[in-house]
This record gives structure tokens, sequence and C-alpha cells, in this order.
């Protein structure tokens, strides 16, 4: 998006790309380019293993907050439902409707409003984190859908998480 986001509950459904050395990514930025400290919350499901996702976050500029978390049947099998709640003192993580992770140490959450972004990208230098790069045919991530609900505001669609936590 070109549009900042800050504090509500972001979703995707999507369906990973599976061939090691691909990150199909969910996630939300702002950094030094849009003039701010780098903020990011993030869903990677790396090629390697798409039997997990891994959660991150960062605060000026700071990672190190990774964690894995299964993704049951797999996120290249089909599709499932990531989204995050970002609140001013908490930042939660779900999975398929079920919160997966929770990060309540305000050094660890972002405060910057963030622009979402959805990628698929890959590489051959990054081995130890994402798996050799292999390819014998082309891959694709797929998006069914992707929302943003602000705090407070109503559930826009049946299946948001959203509508579920109220």
């Amino acid at each position: 998006t070109r549009n900042r986001f800050g504090y509500g509950t972001y979703e995707v459904r999507m369906k990973s790309a599976d061939p090691p050395g691909l990150n199909s990514a969910f996630f939300t930025y702002i950094g030094p380019t849009d003039r701010k400290p780098h903020d990011e919350i993030d869903f990677e499901v790396l090629g390697k293993d798409t039997s997990k996702v891994q959660l991150n976050q960062y605060v000026a500029g700071k990672g190190g907050n990774e964690a894995l978390v299964d993704v049951q049947g797999g996120a290249s099998a089909a599709f499932n439902d990531f989204a995050f709640v970002w609140e001013k003192d908490r930042l939660r993580y779900f999975v398929n409707g079920q919160m997966v992770h929770e990060v309540t140490d305000p050094a660890k959450i972002p405060t910057n409003a963030q622009k979402i972004l959805l990628s698929l990208w890959g590489t051959d230098t990054l081995k130890d984190w994402m798996g050799a790069f292999s390819y014998s045919q082309p891959s694709k991530m797929q998006v069914d859908r992707l929302a943003f609900t602000a705090s407070g505001d109503a559930c826009q669609f049946e299946q948001s998480l959203v509508c579920k936590l109220k």
C-alpha cells in the first residue's frame, strides 16, 4: 500500500510458494525511505519448510524477535489465514483463527504507522535461513484476500478475525 496504517487487525488468506530459497511474506513496514525509523511486523513462510511460519517484528531497526510456529497441513498445501492484532500495549499473531504468539514487552512493539506489503522473493545467498534456491518449475504465492480493520471498527466480513474476537 501507499497509505500507512496504525493499530488494528491485519489479515490475509494466502497459499505460499514451496521451493527452497523462496519466501512468501505478509508484513507491514515503514523505514528510512519514508523518513521514519524501521518498524516492521512479519509473517514469512520459507519454502524450505512450509509446515511453519516465521513471525518477527522490528522496532527502530532492531529485530531478533523471531518465533517459528506450526501451520497445520502446511502453508503451501492449502489457503491459510494469517492475522495480527496490533495494539499499543500488545501484539498478537494468529494462524487460522488461533492465537499462536503474543508480545507484551513495549520495547518489542512497533509504534509507527506502516504500509501493508505482500511479497514473494527468492535468493541463493541466504541458504542458512531460506534453504538453497531450487528451481524446477514456476511457483506462485496465491492471495485470496487482504484486509485491515482499524481498532474499534466493526467487522467487515464474516470470515474476519475481528468478528471472532468480539
